[in-house]
This record gives structure tokens, sequence and C-alpha cells, in this order.
């Protein structure tokens, strides 16, 4: 049962951060991208300025360094961010299956020494099936440790076959619904249906219309993340469509944070 106050929309028509509903981002970035604007140059610093104004508590965070050329600085400036900042930024660890030899050794460091809680994933940046014998380590180590993991990917099937491999992994498709990135939504939905250890990140610039509210009808509150791929994207037109969308104040807050604090074992109550 929900405690926090109810009325989302109204509150969010007339511009109040929702200060007293728990927002967690789920899918966030840090950093500059090549070819690609980046306000304020993606810092810890921006992104908090960004955050407060729209009442967002926390964000998860992977540089953009780590999926693209170089995951070692790329998880080194995250921790930094998170010992700095530890109530705002829960670190993606981000492994490259290009180098097998290192990807149990970079989980181990990353959780141990570097304060991660979770596992981040990009097979199209490094150019790898998500299918591959190399990210076996990854299942294993999300397995035996119970963390979350959120990986890009366009082809759907890759988590058919995932899902039904590891039941005791939480998988996190990135982009889900996004016209730009998943283009068979009823084969996604059938899949997420079958599969309770699936879950939905809303990330995406371009969603298809109506897609929170056929999630939540078809797979359920409970499975829907939200995401904003911040500073990559403003957080504020993502956060919207969530606030906007007809379902259910609880429903919203399932999605809004309170989903995927139950996946990485976040105690909301000192948060809020």
């Amino acid at each position: 049962m929900s405690t926090y106050t109810k009325k989302i929309l109204s509150r969010a028509k007339q511009g109040r951060a929702l200060k007293d509903v728990f927002i967690l981002d789920a899918h966030g970035h840090m950093g500059l991208w090549y070819n690609f604007y980046i306000p304020k140059d993606g810092t810890a610093k921006s992104m908090i300025e960004e955050m407060d104004y729209l009442g967002i508590n926390k964000v998860c965070v992977s540089a953009h360094l780590s999926i693209g050329p170089d995951y070692k600085l790329g998880n080194n400036l995250i921790s930094k961010a998170i010992k700095e900042n530890p109530d705002r930024f829960i670190g993606y660890a981000v492994v490259n299956p290009n180098y097998p030899e290192d990807v149990e050794k970079e989980l181990k460091r990353c959780f141990e020494n570097l304060g991660m809680k979770a596992i981040k994933l990009h097979a199209s940046m490094h150019n790898y099936s998500v299918n591959g014998a190399n990210y076996s380590p990854v299942w294993e180590y999300a397995k035996k440790y119970n963390c979350p993991v959120l990986s890009h990917i366009k082809n759907v099937e890759a988590y058919a076959k995932l899902c039904k491999k590891y039941p005791d992994v939480n998988f996190i498709l990135a982009h889900a619904g996004s016209i730009s990135d998943t283009f068979h939504l009823d084969r996604l939905i059938e899949i997420a249906k079958k599969f309770n250890n699936l879950y939905l990140d809303l990330t995406g610039s371009v969603p298809y219309f109506g897609i929170i509210e056929k999630f939540v009808k078809e797979v359920g509150p409970e499975r829907v993340l939200y995401g904003s791929d911040i500073p990559f994207i403003d957080a504020a037109g993502p956060l919207g469509r969530v606030l906007y969308a007809k379902i259910k104040d609880e429903d919203k807050e399932k999605i809004l944070g309170l989903n995927m604090a139950k996946l990485l074992d976040i105690n909301i109550l000192d948060t809020i």
C-alpha cells in the first residue's frame, strides 16, 4: 500500500517537484558523447542541478566513456561520482566482452572496490552479441550476487533466450517501447508476459504513443521502470510521460522509483 501523497498529475501541472514521491531514474549516463551535444558536459554537478529541479532523488549511471572506448576509466569516473555524491548516484558496472579475460575481474573490482550496485551492457556499441559466450560471466555474477542487468539491445528474441536460461537474473531491457530501438512491440510484450524476470525501461527519445498505458495493462506496473538517459536526454520529457500517463497514482509511484528500488534492495524510507 502506498503512503505517498496522491494527485501526482495535478501537482505536476503546477510545475511542482514531487518532493514526497521517490523518483529513481533507472537509466542515466555521465560525461560527453561524440557528435552529440551534452549540456554542461554531463558532469555530476550539472546532473544534480537538473535532478533537484525535477525532484529526482537518485539516478543509476554508467559513463559514456564505459560504453565507448574505455570501460575501466569510465567505471573509475562513476566510482568517483558515487563517492562524492553517495545519496544521488547508483553505479552501473560496465564490461567489454571483447576483452573476455577481464570481464569477471572487472566485475569484481567494480562491486568490491568501486561501489557499483548493478551491471550495464551495450552489445551494439561493443559490437558483440548479447548471447555470446563472453557474456556468460556476467550472467553468472548477476545470479550469484542478485544484481540487475541493464542492456541496450534491439533483438528482443535474445532476451527470451536469456530469461529462460537464467531465471534468477533480473534483466532490464533498455529503450523498451521506443520506435527507434524496438520494432516488434507485440513480441516484446509477449516475452515480458512470459518471463517475470524481464523489466521494461521506458528510456527513449521516440516512444510509441500510449506505451506506458499499454505496458501497465499488458505486463503490469511492477515491471516498468522510469528511465531518462540523462544527460544524453533532458530528464524532464521522459519524466513528464510518466506523470501524464493515464494510469493510477500507485502505478506511477511504482514506475517512478519503487520498482527499481526493489530490484536494488534499497530502503527508500531514508531517502524522502
